[in-house]
Order: C-alpha cells, then structure tokens, then sequence
C-alpha cells in the first residue's frame, strides 16, 4: 500500500480498479479529515483568539501543520495520476502540460470540476489504450 501510494514515482503504474481503489481511499481519508477537523473546531468568527486556541488544544499548533497534510495528500494524488497514465499509454510530460496550460487559463469552480471529470475519464480509459505499437 505504502509503495501504491507513494513509491514508484518514475515507473510505477496502475490499473484502472487499483486506481479507482486507491482514489477512493484518499478520498474518504480527505472527507475523513475534514470532519475530524470540523467537530473538533467551531469557529467563532467575531473571536478569532478563542478559534486559534481551539486549534492549538487540537494538536494543530500552526497552519504549516495543515499545509503538510494538503502537500501530502496532493504528491499522493499525483502520483497515483501520472501512475493511471502511463498505464493508459499517454506521454506524461506531453498530457501534464495540456493539462497545465488549461486549467491555468480557468477560473477556480471550472478548474476543480475540470479535475474531477479528468478523474473520471482515467478510471475507463483501458489499460494500454494509447501504446505506440513496436514498428517491428
């Protein structure tokens, strides 16, 4: 699981029911966290000192904590993105910079749907669609 998740950055692939597996684990750990935070933490908004304070008796002593876990869980869904698509038989460098170059050009709300849709699309698209066939 540990070399699924963050192993074999360079050659590793993955299957579409292993992708799909492993997005959705990620995906609840996410949710999971979100929740755990929420009921952990009421912010009162017109007392900004006593939310800080309730953050910090939570163990999360600064935002830097938080920005760990958002770096951490986004290498993971990256890795396992550019794992689908060289099991899908797409240039990677090629696909990343289309998919740079366009949702760079969106706004945040079409960006995040953009996302999910491109999720969507690698977890039916069949294993070595895209190979090159050997000319020999």
């Amino acid at each position: 699981m540990v070399r699924i998740l963050f192993g074999d950055i360079i050659n590793g692939r993955l299957d579409r029911a292993t992708y799909l597996a492993y997005s959705g684990l990620l995906l609840v750990f996410v949710l999971m966290f979100i929740f755990y935070l929420m009921s952990r933490v009421v912010v009162d908004f017109s007392d900004l000192e006593a939310a800080q304070q309730k953050i910090i008796d939570l163990g999360v002593n600064t935002p830097s904590d938080i920005l760990a876990m958002a770096v951490l869980i986004t290498f993971v869904q990256v890795n396992l993105v550019l794992k689908r698509l060289r099991d899908t038989g797409l240039i990677v460098g090629l696909t990343l910079t289309i998919f740079f170059m366009l949702y760079a050009m969106a706004p945040l709300p079409l960006f995040l749907g953009m996302l999910e849709l491109s999720m969507l699309v690698l977890m039916v698209i069949p294993t070595d669609k895209f190979a090159r066939e050997s000319l020999a």
